[in-house]
């Protein structure tokens, strides 16, 4: 079972092509991935969500309009940072290669994170805001690569291997989260004693770029983790990056941002945190889960969550009935 876990998550859209091959009828690009949630319960309500924003969708020319707020580990469409490609499986003699070369990738990121940091100090804001381009571009290339190893070490039989692989990725990937989060939070303070008007917007564009720099990597560090199966670990990971998409969210509601940006970091924010509640209900600690989910359903701008917090609820209840408390 941990096998094909990893399997989908090193190999990316594997499940997804053949189920995208089928559900052609409506609205295809909309695939909440319901049947992957733990919980029949959680499967039927995201079964119900997914047909109503199909039926949205096919209405409108089949271009979907939601986000799948209700979804399992490979539910599309989703507002989160990390995209997944399709990944080779590398041969057996360049894999442990493949996998010294992040070391390589990761300094890469430290060194041109540092670069940024004394381009944004001596007011070379454009500059500093090509190497956050860079750096995106990197964070790219790093996941491409953790995936694709992981995936090898699999195909070859050497789960201990990608298993290992994973923990290490997770760790990277979090400190380098972090480090952003510091840097991102640094900018922002900069831009609210800015008095130059230039200046000021350059420190505001460049905070928003660093933040989301961070909740990139903060997911990179989830996903690390689930391949890792360490679930609790990954669910604390995908609160933290809700807690940036909450950040930038604070950002531009204070900066007067159009309504449509606002909206974004609120579904994403409530993203997070359902990825979050699902990696809790895997490990059967359904107090944390049904905690991210409330937490969900706070900052998003629909409803959709509040069917499952209903469940949890009515279980949690059933719980203490039968237990005689």
């Amino acid at each position: 079972m941990m096998k094909l876990k990893l399997l989908v998550l090193s190999g990316g859209m594997f499940a997804s092509i053949s189920l995208h091959a089928e559900v052609s009828e409506v609205c295809p690009a909309i695939s909440c991935d319901c049947t992957s949630l733990p919980k029949a319960e959680w499967q039927a309500t995201c079964a119900d969500h997914e047909k109503q924003i199909k039926k949205r969708c096919a209405a409108n020319k089949n271009k979907p309009m939601d986000y799948c707020s209700i979804h399992g580990p490979m539910g599309t469409p989703l507002p989160l940072a990390m995209r997944f490609t399709n990944v080779a499986v590398l041969p057996e003699k360049d894999v442990t290669a493949a996998h010294k070369s992040l070391d390589g990738m990761y300094a890469s990121v430290h060194a041109d994170l540092a670069t940024m940091k004394k381009k944004a100090s001596s007011l070379s804001f454009k500059e500093a805001l090509q190497l956050a381009k860079t750096l995106d571009e990197t964070i790219n290339r790093i996941f491409e690569t953790e995936r694709q190893v992981a995936m090898s070490w699999l195909v070859y039989e050497q789960q201990k291997d990608a298993v290992g692989a994973w923990r290490s990725y997770a760790g990277d990937s979090l400190d380098m989260a972090e480090q952003f989060t510091e840097f991102a939070d640094e900018m922002w303070q900069a831009y609210g004693s800015e008095n130059h008007d230039g200046a000021k917007k350059a420190y505001k564009i460049l905070a928003f770029k660093v933040w989301r720099l961070a909740g990139k990597a903060h997911e990179m560090s989830a996903y690390s983790y689930a391949g890792a199966n360490k679930s609790k670990k990954a669910a604390k990971a995908w609160s933290l990056a809700a807690d940036i998409s909450k950040v930038v969210l604070a950002a531009k509601q204070s900066s007067k941002a159009k309504l449509s940006h606002i909206n974004f970091y609120r579904f994403q924010a409530a993203s997070r945190l359902h990825r979050a509640s699902y990696h809790f209900s895997v490990t059967g600690d359904s107090e944390e889960a049904l905690k991210m989910l409330s937490a969900a359903n706070d900052v998003s701008p629909g409803d959709e969550l509040l069917a499952l917090i209903e469940l949890e609820e009515n279980q949690e209840a059933a719980e203490l009935t039968n237990s005689g408390t």
